[in-house]
C-alpha cells in the first residue's frame, strides 16, 4: 500500500466514527479558545508586579542575542510538527488536545508563580506576533513555564515518526539552550517545561481513552513508518 492511500484510508476510517468527528471538531474550537484565551492573559499578565529570581546559571555569562536563531528553529519545528501529526487522525487529535492543556497549565502555572525578568534580559522579538497578536506589547514576563521548550517539546512527543521526532527533540534542547544564553528565561523555567509536557501528553492520552468507546490504535504509525521507510 503506498504511503498517500494508507494516510487517505485512515483518515476515511476516523470519519466513518461520529464521535471522533464530533470530538475532532470540538478539539479544534477548544485549542483556538485557549490560545486565544492565553494570548489576553499573557497581555494581562505584563501588568503583575511580582519580584525576579537570583539566578546563578544565567550569572554565569552575558546575555547574547539569538533572536533570529531562535525564531528560525522555533517555526520550523512548529510547521514539521503540525504538518506530520496531520498524517494521522488520532494523532493529530492527540496534538491538539496536548496543546490545550499545555497552554491550561502555563497560565495557571504564571498565575502561582509571576516572575519579573532577568534584569539583563535581551526580550525575544517576533514583529508579527506583536503586532497582529499582542497589540504592540514586547512580552518579557512569558516566564515561569518556558513555552517555546514545552510546546516543541510537545510536538516531537506526538509526531507518528521516529527521525521527525529525534530533529524536534534536538530544536527543543538547541532553543532552550539559546533562550537562556539570551537570559529570556531563568533556568527553572526551562527544567520545568519537560515535565509539565509530559503531564498535558498523558491529560490528553486519558482523556482520548474516556472519551472514545473502542480502543484507541495510535500503534498503526508503526505501519506508517514502515511505509515511509521503503518508500524513501
Amino acid at each position: 500500500m503506498k504511503k498517500d492511500s494508507y494516510i487517505k484510508e485512515s483518515w476515511q476510517e476516523a470519519f466513518s466514527n461520529r464521535d471522533f468527528k464530533v470530538y475532532f471538531f470540538l478539539s479544534i474550537l477548544l485549542a483556538i479558545s485557549t490560545i486565544r484565551l492565553a494570548t489576553k492573559w499573557l497581555i494581562y499578565n505584563e501588568s503583575r508586579i511580582s519580584e525576579p529570581l537570583n539566578d546563578w546559571i544565567l550569572a554565569l555569562f552575558t546575555p547574547i542575542d539569538l533572536n533570529i536563531p531562535i525564531f528560525f528553529f522555533t517555526q520550523t519545528a512548529i510547521v514539521i510538527g503540525l504538518i506530520t501529526s496531520t498524517f494521522l487522525p488520532y494523532h493529530l487529535m492527540k496534538t491538539l488536545l496536548s496543546i490545550i492543556f499545555i497552554t491550561i497549565l502555563r497560565i495557571v502555572a504564571m498565575y502561582f508563580v509571576p516572575l519579573e525578568p532577568p534584569i539583563d534580559i535581551i526580550p525575544l522579538r517576533d514583529s508579527l506576533m506583536e503586532d497582529v497578536i499582542y497589540g504592540g506589547n514586547v512580552l518579557v514576563k512569558d516566564l515561569f513555564f518556558s513555552g517555546h521548550t514545552s510546546n516543541l517539546l510537545l510536538l516531537s512527543l506526538t509526531t507518528p515518526f521516529k527521525k521527525i521526532r529525534v530533529y524536534l527533540l534536538i530544536s527543543a534542547t538547541v532553543v532552550a539552550i539559546m533562550l537562556m544564553l539570551q537570559h529570556v528565561h531563568y533556568s527553572i523555567d526551562i527544567l520545568v517545561a519537560p515535565f509539565f509536557t509530559l503531564l498535558a501528553i498523558v491529560i490528553a492520552e486519558t482523556t482520548m481513552k474516556n472519551i472514545f468507546k473502542r480502543p484507541i490504535d495510535l500503534s498503526r504509525s508503526e505501519s506508517l513508518r514502515v511505509l515511509f521507510q521503503k518508500s524513501s
